[in-house]
């Protein structure tokens, strides 16, 4: 049995029994999974720069998309520079304060496949608000900001998180084209599908930079970690 269990925190606290920000060889072995974790425990970890992200935007007020696209950028940016992770990242932010309550990388190579920067968001901002639906919180409603419009999982993920605005840069075809990623089997209608639910889209804030920074991280060398089964090669882009 996996443990989930939500623990309420101050947002100053930024820590929870799920997440730690350890990343020592002896806790981890190659993907980052913890060595010697208690049994029925699901621990994920984020890599220690992290802190002091969180710290340098704790008070700060992102009102605008194109504040809170640069955060983003800010975060994906370092994921890649400290080779921690994909070119992604994503903040979950209350639109009525303009403040961070959720952060997220991309941590696939490292965690597994299911860690990707808006799920990871989306789960650290339910960690500090105490509650599977974001939708209910007082704090909110909330906003997901993203360098990038999300993958078939992603999507998937923001109808039932509680999620009220998804604020986006690159569009999926960047993140495919510049990138090589396979974003699965999108909904052609999915933009609509979200707005059915109450959750509107504004895309392409600074789609410029997001996709110089997608560029970059593939000219660099970055793992494209598309994961391909035999006899569907030609369904991605490697």
């Amino acid at each position: 049995m996996v443990s989930c269990e939500f623990n309420p925190t101050l947002l100053s606290k930024w820590k929870s029994k799920i997440y730690t920000y350890s990343t020592s060889k002896d806790k981890q072995d190659q993907i980052g999974r913890t060595r010697n974790m208690a049994a029925g425990e699901l621990i994920f970890e984020f890599p220690e720069w992290i802190a002091g992200f969180r710290e340098k935007y704790r008070n700060t007020v992102l009102s605008t998309e194109e504040d809170q696209v640069r955060a983003v950028l800010e975060l994906a940016r370092s994921n890649i520079e400290e080779k921690t992770g994909g070119p992604f990242g994503a903040l979950v932010i209350s639109t009525k304060s303009g403040k961070i309550y959720g952060c997220g990388i991309n941590r696939v190579v490292y965690s597994g496949s299911l860690f990707h920067a808006e799920t990871v968001a989306i789960w650290d901002a339910q960690n500090v608000v105490g509650t599977y639906d974001l939708a209910s919180s007082s704090k909110g409603p909330f906003t997901l900001v993203c360098n990038a419009e999300p993958c078939a999982m992603c999507v998937g993920a923001l109808h039932w998180s509680g999620i009220s605005t998804l604020v986006t840069g690159a569009t999926n075809q960047d993140v495919q084209e510049l990138g090589g990623f396979d974003e699965g089997p999108i909904h052609p209608g999915w933009e609509q599908e979200l707005s059915k639910r109450g959750i509107s889209h504004k895309k392409e804030v600074l789609r410029s930079e997001c996709q110089t920074l997608i560029q970059d991280y593939k000219a660099k060398g970055g793992v494209v970690y598309n994961s391909i089964v035999k006899g569907q090669e030609g369904l991605a882009k490697v």
